[in-house]
C-alpha cells in the first residue's frame, strides 16, 4: 500500500475513533465539547485531529483541555496536550491564552519534546493567534553520514561528514478574517520564524482559504513559502462535531469559545510541528593527541585530461608525476601511445578521466592491462552522459585485459579495420558510442574480440560499415541493452554480430542492417559458425536490402553451432525471394515467442 493511501486510511480511522469521544451526553461538560479532524494532500498526506473538552465555563468563558495529534506519510508525527482559558471582554472580543506540551517526531526519525505557549483573540468575523515553540531537552541529533569526494594530484579521496540535525525555538503569527458578510469563506495570512543552532534561520509566510460546505464539512486550500522547503501547496477537507458553533458565517461572539486553537503555521503538509535543519561537519578522529579530519583514499592512479590542459603537444613524451594531475591536467593532443605507456609506468592501472570536449591522436592506442577510459563531468566528480561525453578520435584502441571504456564517444579519423580490438580478458564497454559508418573515418568493424574471455558490451551504440561486433574464438561475449548499426555500400556481405567459435549472448539489443551495395551477397543479422553457442533474448533484428542481396535474420554453419532466440522480432525487407528468417547448415536455430515479418507480411519464424 502506498504511503499516500496509508495516510488517508490512518487519517480516516483517526477521525472516526476520536469522534467516539463525543458520543457521551454534553451534560457531562459545562460547555459542549468539540472534535475537529483534517486531512491534507500535499507533498505528503497528513491527518490531524484535536478535541476540546471544557473543564469549567459558561457562555462567557471556557477553561479547557485540548489533546491534539497529527500523522504524515513522511513518517513524521506529533502528539501534545494543552490547557487553555478563553473569556469574553466587554462583549467586544474573546481573548485567551494556552500552553501545550508534547512530543514530535521530525526528519530523520529524530524526537523532540516541545513546549508551546500562545495567546489569541477573536471577534465575530476575525481572529488572531501568536504562538511560541520551545524544544525541550536535546535539540541536536546525528542524522547520518555522507561521503563527499574530492581530487588532488592523481588521487581521489572521500571525506566523511556527519549530518547534524538541529532544532530551535521559534514563533508564528496567524490572522484570519471572514471575507464577506453572510458567507463562510475565510482567508488567513501567517508568518513564522525559527532559529536552529549552528545553521541558517528558517523564516517564511503562509496564506490560505477555507469554505464551509455544510455545518460540519469544510474545504481548505493553503500555500506557504520559506527558505527551507520553498513552495508548498496543500488541499484538504476538514470535519467538525460538537462545540458551540451554530453559524459558520457571522457567528455570535460566544459561539467561538470552542473554536479550534490555531497553531503550526510552519511545516505545511508535513506530520511534524516545527522545522529542523541539517548541517554537515567533517568527521574528526583522534591522532597525535588531536582531533583531525581523516580522508579516505579511494584512487591514486588517475590521469586527468581537459580541453585547457598542458602540454597539449603530441610530440611531448617526457610526462612526469606532475603531469595529468587534477591541478595540472593534460590537454586534447596528449592522449598518445607514448604518454599512455609513460603513465602506465608512473601510475599503473591508470584511470584516464576526460572532462568533455574532443581529444585527437593520429595513431592507435593500446591500453595496458588495468587501464580504463572514462568521460567525466566538468569537475570530474561523476560519469558524463549525453551530450557531455568526451569524444576520442583515433584509428583504433586496443584492450589487453581488465580494461574499461565508459561513457565515451570513439570515432575513427581514417579508414580502419576495427574501432576497438579486444585481445585480453575481462573487458567492459559501457555507455559508449563506438565507430562511425559514414564520414571520413570509416571502420569496417566496431568491436573485434580476438579470443578474449568475458567481454561485456552494455548500454552502447556500435556503428560499422561491415560488422558490428565480431567474436573469434571468444568465450562469454555478452552484448546487452545496446544498439548495433551496420550501413554498407561497399561489401557484398555484412553481419550485425558475428560469432566464430564463440559462446555469447545478445540481450535487449536492437540490430539494424542497411545494405545498399550492388555487389549482392547476404546481410545477416546474426552469423554463427564453428560450434558457436549463442542465446538471443528480447532483441530486434532488422535488415533492409536492395533486391540483389539476401536478407537473413540468423545464419548458422557447422556442426555443434546452436542459436536460440527468445522474444522480440525479426524484420526483413528485400526484393524477390531473397529474404529468409534463418539459414542453417548442419546446425540448430530455435525460436520461442519471436515475431517475424518479410516485406511487411507476417511469416512463421521456423
Amino acid at each position: 500500500m502506498s504511503r499516500k493511501r496509508q495516510g488517508w486510511l490512518f487519517s480516516s480511522l483517526l477521525v472516526a475513533g476520536l469522534s467516539g469521544l463525543m458520543n457521551p451526553a454534553y451534560g457531562a461538560f459545562p460547555l459542549p465539547p468539540r472534535l475537529s479532524g483534517l486531512v491534507l494532500a500535499s507533498d505528503y498526506t497528513v491527518g490531524q485531529a484535536d478535541a476540546m473538552f471544557p473543564l469549567s465555563g459558561d457562555m462567557s468563558r471556557n477553561l479547557y483541555v485540548d489533546p491534539a495529534l497529527s500523522y504524515g506519510t513522511d513518517n513524521q508525527n506529533q502528539f501534545d496536550v494543552g490547557l487553555g482559558y478563553r473569556w469574553i471582554t466587554n462583549q467586544a472580543a474573546i481573548v485567551g491564552g494556552y500552553f501545550f506540551g508534547g512530543y514530535s517526531r521530525v526528519d530523520n526519525n529524530a524526537r523532540l519534546w516541545i513546549a508551546n505557549p500562545g495567546i489569541e483573540a477573536f471577534g465575530s468575523r476575525w481572529d488572531a493567534h501568536l504562538n511560541a515553540y520551545i524544544p525541550m531537552g536535546d535539540r541536536h541529533y546525528t542524522a547520518g553520514t555522507e561521503i563527499v569526494h574530492f581530487f588532488t594530484g592523481h588521487s581521489e579521496f572521500g571525506r566523511v561528514f556527519l549530518m547534524h540535525q538541529y532544532a530551535g525555538s521559534g514563533a508564528d503569527i496567524k490572522a484570519g478574517y471572514q471575507l464577506f458578510p453572510h458567507s463562510s469563506l475565510k482567508g488567513y495570512l501567517g508568518s513564522y520564524y525559527f532559529s536552529p543552532a549552528e545553521t541558517n534561520n528558517v523564516w517564511g509566510g503562509a496564506a490560505g482559504l477555507e469554505y464551509w460546505l455544510t455545518q460540519g464539512v469544510k474545504l481548505i486550500g493553503s500555500y506557504s513559502y520559506d527558505n527551507l522547503h520553498h513552495s508548498t501547496y496543500a488541499f484538504g477537507i476538514g470535519l467538525e462535531w460538537g462545540g458551540l458553533r451554530a453559524h459558520r458565517a457571522d457567528p455570535e461572539l460566544e459561539e467561538r469559545l470552542t473554536d479550534p486553537v490555531e497553531r503550526h503555521v510552519a511545516e505545511l503538509g508535513r506530520g511534524s510541528t516545527i522545522p529542523t535543519r541539517l548541517k554537515a561537519k567533517p568527521l574528526l578522529v583522534p591522532r597525535g593527541g588531536m582531533l583531525v579530519i581523516d580522508d579516505i583514499p579511494l584512487r591514486s592512479n588517475i590521469a586527468f585530461f581537459s580541453q585547457t590542459g598542458q602540454p597539449n603537444d603530441a610530440n611531448v613524451v617526457n610526462l612526469t608525476l606532475g603531469s595529468c594531475t587534477f591541478e595540472n591536467p593534460c590537454g586534447p593532443a596528449d592522449f598518445t601511445q607514448a604518454n599512455v605507456t609513460t603513465l602506465n609506468d608512473l601510475i599503473p592501472n591508470t584511470q584516464f578521466y576526460f572532462n568533455g570536449g574532443t581529444y585527437t591522436t593520429a595513431s592507435s592506442v593500446n591500453l595496458f592491462p588495468g587501464q580504463s577510459v572514462q568521460s567525466r563531468t566538468a569537475d570530474y566528480s561523476q560519469l558524463a552522459t549525453d551530450p557531455a561525453r568526451s569524444t576520442l578520435i583515433l584509428p583504433t584502441i586496443s584492450l589487453q585485459g581488465n580494461n574499461t571504456l565508459e561513457n565515451i564517444i570513439l570515432l575513427s579519423n581514417q579508414p580502419t579495420d576495427s574501432s576497438v580490438i579486444v585481445t585480453g580478458g575481462n573487458n567492459i564497454i559501457r555507455g559508449s558510442d563506438i565507430g562511425n559508418s559514414s564520414g571520413p573515418g570509416l571502420n569496417r568493424v566496431a568491436v573485434f574480440d580476438l579470443g578474449a574471455t568475458n567481454t561485456l558490451i552494455d548500454n552502447s551504440v556500435l556503428n560499422a560499415l561491415r560488422v558490428g561486433v565480431t567474436g573469434r574464438g571468444s568465450s562469454n561475449l555478452v552484448i546487452q541493452n545496446s544498439e548495433i548499426n551496420v550501413a554498407n555500400n561497399e561489401f557484398n556481405s555484412i553481419d550485425g554480430v558475428r560469432f566464430e567459435n564463440t559462446s555469447g549472448s545478445i540481450v535487449n539489443t536492437d540490430i539494424f542492417l542497411e545494405n545498399d551495395s550492388a555487389a549482392g551477397g547476404s546481410s545477416n543479422g546474426v552469423f554463427a559458425n564453428g560450434g558457436s553457442i549463442v542465446d538471443i533474448t528480447n532483441s530486434l533484428i532488422s535488415v533492409n536490402n536492395i533486391p540483389s542481396a539476401s536478407a537473413i535474420g540468423i545464419q548458422t554453419n557447422g556442426a555443434g553451432t546452436a542459436v536460440t532466440m527468445t522474444g522480440r522480432e525479426i524484420v526483413l525487407n528485400s526484393g524477390g525471394s531473397n529474404a529468409i528468417t534463418f539459414r542453417s547448415d548442419g546446425s540448430t536455430v530455435t525460436f520461442d515467442g519471436v515475431i517475424c515479418s518479410i516485406n511487411g507480411g507476417s511469416v512463421v519464424c521456423s
